[in-house]
Order: C-alpha cells, then sequence, then structure tokens
C-alpha cells in the first residue's frame, strides 16, 4: 500500500502528458468504471455520457493522482469500504467517495512522512552516539526529494 501511495508511479497528468493526448487517461478511467459497474452487478450502467463526463471530472479534479492511488480506489470501492451502489451506478456517489478517498490518501501520506522523519532522527541519533565527533548527514538530495513529494502531495 505504501508504495503505491508513495513510488514513481505516474499520475493521471504525467500519463497525459507521456501519451501524448488525453485520450489515453480518460479511457484507462473510463475502463476502470465500466469494470467497477459490472463488478458491482448493477441494473443500470454508466451511460456513454456518464462516462464520459465522470472520466472528465476526474481528470480535471483529481490528475494529481497516480494510477496506483486511484487502483486502490477502485479497490476500496469494490470491497464496500465507501458503502455500495443500489441498483444505479451513481457517478455523483463515486466522486463523493474519491473526496473521501483523497482525505485518506493525505492521511495516509502524513503518517508514512511522519514515520520516515521518525526513522531518519533515530538513525542520525544512532549515528551520532555511535561516534559522537560526527555531525548526522543529512544528504541535501534526501531532502530535496522528501520536500518535493510532500509538497507535491499534500
Amino acid at each position: 500500500m505504501e508504495r503505491c501511495l508513495t513510488g514513481n508511479a505516474p499520475t493521471l497528468k504525467s500519463f497525459e502528458q507521456q501519451a501524448g493526448k488525453v485520450f489515453f487517461p480518460l479511457k484507462w478511467l473510463e475502463i476502470q468504471l465500466v469494470d467497477l459497474a459490472v463488478f458491482c452487478g448493477v441494473k443500470e450502467k454508466f451511460t456513454d455520457e456518464q462516462l464520459r463526463q465522470s472520466s472528465e471530472v476526474i481528470m480535471l479534479n483529481f490528475s494529481h493522482l497516480k494510477l496506483t492511488e486511484l487502483m486502490i480506489f477502485f479497490q476500496k470501492l469494490k470491497s464496500g469500504e465507501y458503502g455500495k451502489f443500489y441498483g444505479v451506478a451513481d457517478p455523483m456517489a463515486m466522486m463523493e467517495n474519491l473526496q473521501k478517498f483523497k482525505q485518506w490518501r493525505n492521511e495516509q501520506l502524513y503518517i508514512i512522512y511522519r514515520e520516515t522523519e521518525k526513522r531518519i532522527r533515530e538513525e542520525a541519533k544512532l549515528q551520532h552516539d555511535e561516534n559522537p565527533d560526527c555531525k548526522p548527514i543529512y544528504l541535501y538530495k534526501e531532502w530535496e526529494e522528501k520536500k518535493c513529494k510532500k509538497t507535491q502531495n499534500i
């Protein structure tokens, strides 16, 4: 789970930039939505227009999410963590759940960030305890990467 949240998977936006067209991430999202409706066994599936608009709304509002994070979101939906659809695939309910997921994701990233910082401080203290004449080294590159990840993900 942590790797899905903090790894180097492309975001929807970078997927679009790498592919050179917005078409690919939109189609990927539509496939996820159809798969969700089929999995849920709802009687009324997403219409073509709902699929198109839902994909566009996700792209516009959540393009900072990584593909792996969206995969977690759809897995959480399928596991019933955010309730269920009642006979109809409901784009508004899905968007509300995506907002809940985003909040969960931010909380998880904060926990991971705090745990990483704690581990680094503990390692630096241990290094200093073993050799008091040495000052703990916090590599600039590591600091820069963490700073970049923190500002990107929050």
